[in-house]
This record gives structure tokens, C-alpha cells and sequence, in this order.
């Protein structure tokens, strides 16, 4: 039996696993997209090479690696000096061009180096005709620094921002990759409506995104920014035929919007199963079905 924080009752009475050994070696594609137009066709064209892992972050990411590139060189180690010149390409990729709307991350991997250098090199070939600025990077430590860039960012601006706290309510979306070129700019549109600061990363591969706003929840205010954008940016992802909810589960926060995400049918269904496997509604209350707005403000925001 599962009953976990975000979920509400799950049962499993079989399962089968596949184990794969992972390969030794790999090498990053990173591509600086200065604009979302291509976005759609870039992703595309490296899905065909079956990259390892598919991921990005937003140029507000990139700002605050920026901003505190001093505190993300000590977390990846070594000697300062060589670590500076190591970042020297990305500092002149932005004078020259201007900080990336979107920073993509396609790691290959292979038996060999060789093999990982060669996967990543084929991809690289194949966008050319999209973008000016891509990279395949030459080492592991080379690598790290971008994963940590994407990683320790909001960590480092979280621990720098007094009274403010992560506030995930609109955490975990997924809209078909070929429609993040129109759906992305509709986003930020939204978003900058609201004086929020706030970090996109994603898993660009399947159209998964998460956004994570540093917020002041004593604030009743914040209480109706949380409901407002969720509203605001529930009803863009179900325009666009995407989930509210990708791979976290609904949580209690999301939950006031499963019915509009599955509709009338589906949610009866959640319903009557949910009352079938836990009839004094005691596993996980509130979550998946039955709560309203002001139910899950009540539990969510302290």
C-alpha cells in the first residue's frame, strides 16, 4: 500500500523491473537559444539521437548564476583562477549575444568516450541550422558546471532573499514539446504580470516545466497572487491539451483543479474509488478529491 504526501491511495500487486547498466561515459550538448522560435525544431531534431537526459533552465536561472557565480564556483570545487576561465566562454557568449531565453542540456552517453564525444557531436551537426551558439563539452568538469548552474541557482537566491520561501503551486506542467514555441511566451506573459521572482527549469525532452516564485505566504496578498496565477495558468495549460501535473502528483494544492483537468466523468470515477478504498476518508483527506480553495489554502500556506 502507498500513501504518500502528494498522492492519495495506491495499491501494487505485481511488479516486474528492467535493469539497465548505465553507460560510464558521457558528453553535454548545450545549446543557447536566444529566442523560442526554434525551439520546437531543436528539440526535435536532438530527440531523433536519443539523447540520455533532456533538460533546461531560463535566462532567469542564468541571471542568478550570474549573480552569485562566486558561491556556485565553491560548490564545484578546485582552484578558483581555472575555474574562471572555464566559465569565460559562457561570460563572452552573453556580451556578444545577449543572456539565453533558454539554456538546453543534452547529455550522450556511450561505452566509450569516443562513442558519448560522437553522439553529442552527430546532434550538434543537425541544429546547425537553428542556432550560432551550441557546445559539446570536452569533460566531466566541464559538464558539472551547467548541471549546477540549472541545480543550486534558486538554492543560492532562496538563501540570499530574506522572508521569502519557495512557494511551488504551479510546479509540475507538461504541454507537447512542438507547442512550448507559442505556449512559453503566453507563460511569461503571465507571469510578468505579477512582481515575482521566480526560476523556469524543465525537462524540454517531454515538455515538463517547473516553476518555483520565492514568496512571502504571511502575506494575504501572496494568498491571492497563489490563486490567481494557478487559475491563470491552469486554464492556459488546458488550452494548449497539456496536465497540471506531470510527475509530482496533485498534492492538496492542485487538487481544486483535477475536475477541470479530467473532466466531469473522470473525476466521479476518483470519486467512487476513492470511497471504495478509504470510505471514512482518512488516507491523504483533501487530496485528489474533495477540497475546495479555501481547504487547501487552510493546509498549504503557514
Amino acid at each position: 500500500m502507498i500513501v504518500g504526501s502528494q498522492g492519495t491511495l495506491g495499491m501494487i500487486t505485481e511488479i516486474e523491473f528492467g535493469l539497465i547498466k548505465p553507460a560510464e561515459y558521457s558528453r553535454l550538448l548545450v545549446i543557447f537559444l536566444k529566442d523560442l522560435s526554434h525551439l520546437a525544431g531543436t528539440a526535435a531534431h536532438v530527440l531523433k539521437f536519443k539523447p540520455e537526459s533532456f533538460e533546461s533552465y531560463d535566462d532567469h536561472t542564468f541571471k542568478v548564476a550570474v549573480k552569485f557565480l562566486p558561491q556556485l564556483m565553491k560548490q564545484m570545487g578546485g582552484n578558483v583562477i581555472k575555474l574562471g576561465f572555464e566559465f569565460l566562454p559562457e561570460m563572452l557568449a552573453v556580451l556578444e549575444g545577449g543572456v539565453p531565453k533558454l539554456v538546453l542540456m543534452a547529455e550522450f552517453t556511450g561505452a566509450t568516450p569516443e562513442e558519448a564525444v560522437r553522439k553529442a557531436e552527430e546532434a550538434e551537426v543537425s541544429i546547425r541550422q537553428f542556432h550560432d551558439k551550441t557546445k559539446v563539452t570536452a569533460t566531466a568538469d566541464d559538464a558539472n558546471k551547467y548541471w549546477i548552474i540549472r541545480r543550486e541557482s534558486f538554492n543560492m537566491l532562496r538563501h540570499h532573499v530574506k522572508d521569502l520561501r519557495t512557494a511551488p503551486f504551479i510546479d509540475d506542467f507538461a504541454v507537447l514539446p512542438e507547442k512550448l514555441p507559442e505556449f512559453l511566451p503566453r507563460l511569461y506573459a503571465i507571469l510578468d504580470q505579477y512582481d515575482l521572482t521566480y526560476t523556469i527549469a524543465g525537462h524540454v525532452g517531454d515538455g515538463n516545466f517547473h516553476i518555483i516564485p520565492l514568496m512571502d505566504l504571511r502575506e494575504h496578498k501572496s494568498h491571492q497572487v497563489i490563486r490567481e496565477l494557478s487559475e491563470k495558468v491552469y486554464e492556459l495549460i488546458h488550452e494548449f491539451k497539456g496536465t497540471i501535473t506531470a510527475e509530482h502528483n496533485d498534492g492538496i494544492i492542485r487538487t481544486p483543479f483535477v475536475k477541470m483537468q479530467y473532466g466531469e466523468d473522470v473525476y466521479r470515477i476518483f470519486e467512487k474509488t476513492k470511497k471504495i478504498w478509504d470510505p471514512k476518508g482518512i488516507f491523504n483527506p483533501g487530496k485528489k478529491v474533495g477540497a475546495t480553495w479555501e481547504y487547501a489554502m487552510e493546509h498549504v500556506v503557514k
